[in-house]
């Protein structure tokens, strides 16, 4: 079911709850429930876990585990409400919603999964929020990127910003959108977009990410000064401090076949090495033709589930093959 939980800064945020017969809400989830909070992907919205959340959901039900999963829309994406026009989204923006909703939800501790961008969030709070969390998943990410290379040209990449940022509000132009004349188009677009998606995984983004136009056609909902990006970076020090205040169990999930990561990434194996030199467990699994979105797509999202719900709920949901780096 749709749930709406109201921000600091008085902005809606919106998200989807999937709970066990014995949960009836998420501010009702008891102190021996799961509870399970989700954050999504750099314009994606709470449908990117509709594969996942309910199968794990019904792994809790099977096992009789109380548990209860609650996917948001980020600020600015899906069905949340956009920031004011005076408004730029910075990782610490999102990291300032995930608390606000654990606080709505009187959650003083819960599991938090983040996806790519989500993930980089939910290592962001992990860091800044240790007491607060008791186990972290986190699929094809590995922190928020740090400098690269010795170019630090700060100046022209704010001035770059800034213009750009003010563009958004002064130029008209900027803020029209692409439209569709359906859903389908628009999802078909989206399977080829930054990182390519199935047919079908687009379609379950696109029903919680478009709305219709006056002209009848549809749009994307998610602010369009998403795709300014921040140009904050983190030196390697400074997220790597971040990294070690990280104490919780924590379990990395990345694709076989990602565009965005390799077992030989260099960053990745940095930011490993350092997770599993801290207080708390770190697990590493690679999924066999996992994509960026393998916890959407149907065939690797089962995976998925069987090795979250080995994690998480000590239970096996399904026999599947993934390789595991303890």
């Amino acid at each position: 079911m749709d749930v709406e939980f109201a921000a600091s800064n008085g902005r809606r945020i919106s998200g989807k709850e999937y709970s066990t017969s014995d949960s009836t809400n998420g501010s009702g989830c008891s102190n021996t429930c799961v509870r399970i909070l989700a954050v999504h992907g750099w314009l994606d919205n709470a449908n990117t876990y509709n594969q996942v959340a309910p199968r794990l959901i019904s792994c809790a039900e099977a096992a009789g585990i109380s548990a209860t999963f609650i996917s948001i829309d980020l600020p600015g994406h899906g069905k949340s409400e956009h920031f004011g026009l005076e408004g730029t989204y910075f990782p610490w923006d999102y990291a300032l919603a995930v608390l606000d909703v654990s606080v709505s939800l009187k959650w003083p501790k819960f599991t938090l999964i983040g996806h790519s961008m989500g993930g980089h969030i939910a290592l962001l709070f992990a860091g800044i929020y240790p007491e607060m969390l008791e186990n972290l998943v986190i699929i094809e990410s590995v922190g928020y990127v740090n400098r690269l290379g010795d170019v630090k040209d700060d100046a022209s990449a704010l001035r770059t910003f800034i213009s750009r940022r003010r563009s958004f509000t002064t130029d008209k132009s900027q803020q029209e959108r692409s439209t569709y004349s359906s859903a389908e188009e628009a999802a078909k677009v989206r399977m080829n977009g930054a990182t390519t998606v199935s047919f079908e995984a687009a379609m379950t983004l696109c029903e919680r990410g478009l709305v219709s136009t006056a002209e009848g056609k549809f749009s994307w909902s998610f602010d369009k000064r998403l795709y300014l990006r921040h140009v904050f970076r983190w030196d390697h020090e400074s997220i790597e401090a971040i990294l070690r205040k990280i104490t919780c169990r924590a379990l990395f999930l990345f694709g076989s076949s990602s565009s965005i990561l390799s077992p030989d990434d260099a960053l990745l194996k940095q930011r490993i090495a350092i997770l599993s030199d801290r207080t708390g467990e770190s697990s590493v699994t690679w999924i066999e033709n996992g994509t960026h979105h393998l916890h959407l797509e149907k065939e690797t999202a089962v995976i998925a589930v069987a090795r979250i719900a080995q994690f998480l709920l000590s239970v096996q949901s399904v026999t599947s093959s993934y390789t595991s780096k303890e």
